[in-house]
């Protein structure tokens, strides 16, 4: 993408630096259930986080 300022460069670094923080944090949390379901719920929700992670660094 084109025509960021370096503002919303930095701005857009840091939202993707706290997606990936969540999704390992996320990832622990799965290590550490034994509930299958939940387990699954937070393997999910750490996949989505680095995936919206990827897409906003994409977009530098």
């Amino acid at each position: 993408m084109t025509g960021l300022t370096q503002m919303e460069v930095s701005s857009i670094r840091e939202i993707a630096s706290g997606h990936i923080t969540t999704a390992a944090k996320l990832n622990e949390y799965a290590s550490k259930c034994n509930d299958p379901q939940l387990k699954q719920m937070f393997e999910k929700a750490a996949t989505d986080a680095k995936t919206s992670a990827q897409k906003l660094i994409g977009m530098l």
